[in-house]
């Protein structure tokens, strides 16, 4: 089984609602959809800033009594979007891009799409659900990220196999506050998609360039806490890895490109989250300081995490888990 992770971005509205688009369904009505669009928005305030958004659990119903949740949303190519081609190619079924959107589900295999918390980063993320499920809202699950390491604990048990889970990225939106939130909310999701111990895709085709970089370089701490290469089947195969990250160049005939991840020692993993605990705190390193302008900077007599540093550490933990030492 394996766990697709799709940040996704917001172009897939720019398609959907232009009115020339080659690759619209001949019965698309680009602008009835724009403005349906903007008036649910509106409504339902999406976006986590809003004192009266629509509770989580209430987004698909939402969603579905919208309208928005159009049939037709299934006749497009997998070519709408950068998230949805990508995904259709990785796959490896043998068939149509559109009819492998469709079966990677039957498949036990998780789709997690991130979403920014504006709300049209999750229109987007739901039009891409909807057609990834065929428009089927019980295949399609929404929650966001953990906030706290009591809600860490019970995250990866909501990211249901055969499902597409839209996940609103706390945070990731147009304020004074920074990505710092943001980033560790993702970093979370990253760490409880590692807990579930299957093979894991990051898609960073799409998605919100401002948390890209942040993005990759928690994926290759994923990666270094994961057990490696083993070999594919009983007959062999070739060797595979368990978390990998790919890209997907704008062609229609073009194959998702792996993305080399670099890999941490079991001993930088563990100065790793040492120093960044002890910033975390405030305190100054007792004794490793190799991520120190990395992940931390010393001002006077304390230590600050950065960015990537509380992205780091939200992948780690508070407690140890599992090195490269173990398999899922």
């Amino acid at each position: 089984m394996t766990i697709y992770v799709v940040p996704c971005g917001v172009s897939v509205l720019d398609a959907l609602e232009d009115p020339v688009s080659k690759r619209r369904p001949p019965r698309w009505k680009a602008k009835a959809f724009g403005d349906r669009r903007d008036d649910w928005t509106s409504k339902t305030l999406l976006a986590s800033g809003h004192e009266h958004r629509v509770d989580d659990d209430q987004v698909i119903g939402s969603w579905t009594e919208s309208g928005l949740a159009d049939p037709m949303l299934c006749e497009w190519t997998s070519m709408v979007s950068a998230e949805t081609h990508t995904l259709a190619k990785r796959t490896g079924l043998p068939m149509e891009p559109v009819a492998a959107l469709r079966a990677v589900l039957d498949r036990n295999d998780r789709v997690v799409l991130l979403a920014s918390d504006t709300g049209k980063g999750i229109t987007a993320a739901l039009c891409v659900a909807s057609m990834i499920t065929g428009g089927d809202a019980r295949r399609m699950h929404f929650i966001s990220t953990p906030s706290s390491e009591a809600e860490v604990e019970t995250f990866a048990g909501r990211l249901h196999p055969r499902k597409v889970t839209v996940v609103r990225v706390t945070g990731l939106g147009p304020s004074d506050g920074g990505l710092r939130t943001a980033v560790a909310g993702i970093g979370r999701v990253l760490r409880c998609v590692y807990d579930l111990q299957e093979r894991l895709e990051i898609h960073l085709t799409g998605g919100f360039k401002a948390t890209l970089l942040h993005t990759l370089a928690m994926a290759e701490v994923v990666h270094s806490l994961s057990p490696g290469t083993k070999t594919q089947g009983l007959n062999g195969g070739g060797p595979i890895d368990w978390t990998t990250a790919w890209y997907l160049f704008d062609d229609e005939d073009a194959s998702p490109v792996q993305i080399g991840l670099r890999r941490f020692s079991t001993g930088s993993i563990n100065n790793m989250r040492a120093e960044l605990s002890a910033a975390a705190r405030k305190k100054l390193p007792d004794r490793s300081c190799a991520f120190e302008n990395i992940a931390w900077e010393a001002q006077g007599t304390e230590a600050v995490l950065n960015d990537f540093g509380v992205g780091y550490l939200a992948v780690l933990g508070p407690k140890d888990h599992r090195t490269n030492d173990g398999a899922p």
